[in-house]
């Protein structure tokens, strides 16, 4: 039989193996070799560069001096005024001494503007040019005094807040809104007083003005709405006849009673109230007590709408009249609320 020749396949596959490794080591030592030798990065390009030069600049200065000195209209000399004056769209200030003296110097000899600026007189420009001579500068006289409007008259008030309906009256706030608009000079502005726990609050040198009366609750101050105060009771002239007042609350409540499915008290259930058709005035919300009754006062005659709610459970009156020292009675309440079995597993 005729002879083949040897293969080379093992030697090629060898070669193919390991020239990459023997290529990748090679790499690594000349690395290494070069990081020990030299950095990567030469210092001198690192290294801080010389900062821009920009020339100086140099104003425009001349080499004329003005000399001056200032009286006043009664020719007093004037101190420690300003003197003030451009030359060359330079600014240049001085003020002039106890004898009334002033200088600027290092200007150019021309006509210039100068500025005395006294204060409680009118600014004054005086044409003036450098030399020798010293330029004497008399002021006009003051500006007169400013018409001082006249004071307007005030007086200490005192006064009660009474309530028809059974309720506190510390922490209520009487709000007094003057009736002429705030823009007329020295008129009389908005000012609140703290009802103490008798009722009783006062305003101290308050102005003589038409006052329109608010009264708000505790939660409320600070504000404007909800207003309890008696129709009849919201306008007050305050011109230091009267000494003390008394206003009285127009305001009604609503009460009822939620019960369970068996008649039993329902604690905790959620009363919520905002007046009819306005949801963006809500009332704080009330709970029912221990015996399921509740009751939300504070609230000015009108129409309201009413929730109470227990677990998933709803009742609602959507139209409900509040009068004015009333108490409005709601039928009792009857909320289903499941009460989860206590193998239940809970939910997340």
């Amino acid at each position: 039989m005729p002879r083949t020749a040897p293969s080379n396949t093992p030697t090629v596959k060898t070669l193919v193996t390991w020239l990459p490794v023997v290529v990748a080591i090679a790499l690594l030592v000349g690395f290494l070799t070069r990081s020990g030798s030299r950095p990567w990065v030469d210092p001198a390009a690192l290294a801080a560069s010389e900062p821009p030069a920009f020339q100086p600049v140099v104003l425009p200065h001349g080499s004329a001096t003005l000399r001056g000195r200032v009286f006043d209209d009664h020719g007093e000399p004037v101190r420690e005024l300003p003197i003030y004056t451009r030359s060359a769209n330079v600014a240049h200030w001085a003020y002039t001494d106890a004898d009334g003296r002033f200088v600027l110097d290092r200007l150019f000899d021309e006509e210039h503007e100068v500025l005395a600026l006294a204060f409680g007189r009118p600014t004054q420009s005086f044409r003036l040019r450098p030399g020798d001579a010293v330029h004497e500068l008399r002021l006009a006289p003051p500006r007169p005094a400013a018409t001082r409007l006249p004071d307007l008259p005030r007086s200490d008030l005192t006064g009660w807040v009474a309530r028809a309906l059974e309720g506190p009256l510390a922490g209520l706030e009487v709000l007094l809104e003057p009736v002429d608009p705030p823009n007329v000079l020295q008129g009389a502005v908005p000012v609140r007083a703290l009802v103490a726990d008798d009722g009783a609050f006062d305003f101290r040198a308050l102005a003589h003005a038409r006052y329109r009366v608010r009264i708000l609750p505790a939660w409320a101050r600070g504000g404007s709405w909800p207003d309890l105060v008696a129709p009849e009771f919201a306008a007050l002239q305050h011109d230091g006849t009267q000494a003390t007042v008394t206003f009285e609350l127009g305001d009604g409540a609503l009460a009822g009673r939620v019960e369970h499915e068996d008649g039993s008290p329902l604690a905790g259930a959620l009363v919520l109230v905002h007046p009819s058709g306005d949801e963006s005035r809500p009332y704080p919300a009330g709970t029912s007590d221990a015996q399921g009754a509740f009751r939300i006062a504070d609230l000015p005659a009108g129409r309201y709408a009413l929730e109470v709610r227990a677990g998933e459970d709803v009742k609602s009156f959507p139209d409900v009249e509040v009068e004015r020292r009333e108490v409005a009675a709601l039928p009792p309440l009857r909320l289903v609320v499941r009460n989860p079995s206590p193998n239940a597993a809970s939910k997340p």
